[in-house]
């Protein structure tokens, strides 16, 4: 399900909280950020981890509780080019804070050197983490949209994938491709260190994330393929359709309709449109 990502006040989160816990899955990922609304379904909020706290002495485990980590810091300390180690291990500190106060998993913040990622795994363990921590993968899809994507989280790019995407930045199947390669290699390194769960974020492109998760074998491009290049309806008594729908609100009159006045046998583009009686030849006798 898509929504809005959601800045409340105090009241507007509790309210929030009670309609989930009546209606709503048990899952949510609580995030704290300053940026204007995008797209997701996220909870944004000031001082997380007071309301981590919240969630669970309110509704228990009646809800999984994600929250996000940083494995290079949050780009709000990151000001040249890295994180200072003061920052990046007040970052870590906070981060258990909001596990301590009832978080279930950690998702990433996206990164392109693995290594980066299995050193910020070693450092949560090594001050009382233990819960899952997903690693957030974004395949590279378009070359400009990667550098603002990047440049935006500050996040750091290993020269190895800079010189692979510079000659071919102005190719997108190419940058798709490498993307898609990319993202495979740092798919086996993270898993042959025993993290067990991956999570790809598209941005409403899945094509990418659906190739490397076969690449992984993780999926059978059978169970993806559409035998028709539609998808099928999922209204029981629609199943069996074997054409295309037709969207009328689109289409505010039939084919036979518009095509009525059409002649059978067109003369021509600049002719005239009524049909041509046959004229005798005056010199034919």
């Amino acid at each position: 399900m898509a929504s809005e990502i959601f800045s409340l006040n105090r009241l507007e989160i509790k309210l929030l909280l009670f309609q989930l816990a009546r209606i709503l899955g048990r899952s949510m990922l609580t995030e704290h950020d300053t940026t204007e609304k995008k797209r997701g379904l996220r909870i944004i909020v000031e001082h997380l981890s007071s309301w981590v706290q919240y969630i669970w002495a309110k509704y228990g485990d009646y809800f999984g509780i994600t929250v996000a980590g940083y494995p290079e810091a949050h780009p709000d300390v990151i000001l040249i080019e890295v994180a200072s180690l003061e920052a990046y291990q007040s970052d870590l500190a906070y981060l258990k804070q909001k596990v301590d106060a009832g978080a279930d998993l950690i998702v990433t913040q996206l990164f392109y050197d693995t290594d980066i990622y299995l050193k910020f795994v070693n450092d949560c363990r090594q001050i009382g983490i233990k819960c899952p921590i997903v690693p957030g993968i974004m395949p590279i899809n378009k070359y400009k949209g990667f550098v603002r994507m990047a440049g935006f989280c500050k996040t750091k790019i290993p020269t190895e994938v800079s010189t692979a995407l510079e000659p071919i930045k102005d190719n997108d199947e190419a940058v798709k491709a490498y993307g898609i390669h990319l993202g495979t290699e740092m798919c086996k390194k993270i898993l042959s260190h025993g993290i067990k769960t991956l999570h790809l974020y598209t941005l409403n492109m899945e094509k990418s994330a659906l190739a490397i998760s076969m690449n992984l074998g993780l999926i059978e491009e059978s169970k993806i393929s559409r035998s028709l290049p539609w998808r099928h309806p999922t209204n029981v008594f629609r199943v069996k359709e074997d054409v295309p729908p037709i969207f009328w609100v689109n289409r505010p009159k039939s084919y036979i309709s518009r095509t009525i006045g059409w002649e059978q046998y067109p003369h021509g583009r600049w002719s005239d449109s009524c049909p041509q009686r046959q004229v005798p030849d005056q010199n034919y006798q």
